[in-house]
């Protein structure tokens, strides 16, 4: 790891020494594949960068980071995009397809080698944060995610 990460034991923002651990990173399509093109695991990757708060200037930041010359490939390259919501604006914001989506990801539970359930978990959890919240729809919304989340924690 320490081949592609810089550590930081400094605020970047006022130099304090002063921090104290704030909320833990997860495993989310960026990880996922930043941690494949680099071929390094994607839980010990997550894990090695930490989120923390300056106790001087309150500003958040990560303890470890890329090396300078990975930044262009991770930000251009790896992960140039944030699509999130982008289901909504496409053609597959239909029934037919959300139906493939939860088919797809029940069936990556039901194999053996699931390796492409978080992907299949991000779809379909992509496309009910893209869907309006009306008519108590939220509560729907968050019924499934919960069940999606079991039925995967059952399965690991």
């Amino acid at each position: 790891m320490t081949k592609i990460l810089d550590s930081f034991q400094r605020c970047p923002s006022c130099n304090s020494i002063q921090r104290r651990n704030s909320r833990a990173g997860y495993l989310n399509r960026y990880s996922e594949q930043i941690s494949e093109y680099f071929g390094v695991n994607e839980k010990k990757l997550n894990s090695s960068v930490g989120n923390f708060t300056c106790l001087n200037c309150r500003l958040i930041y990560k303890n470890k980071w890329f090396k300078k010359r990975y930044l262009n490939i991770v930000f251009n390259s790896i992960v140039p995009v944030h699509p999130k919501g982008w289901d909504k604006l496409s053609k597959k914001f239909n029934k037919k397809n959300f139906k493939n989506l939860i088919d797809k990801f029940i069936e990556n539970l039901n194999n053996k080698e699931n390796k492409d359930i978080n992907r299949h978990e991000r779809e379909v959890l992509s496309f009910l944060d893209s869907m309006d919240n009306k008519n108590n729809f939220l509560i729907i919304k968050n019924k499934l995610r919960v069940n999606l989340k079991k039925k995967k924690s059952r399965k690991n």
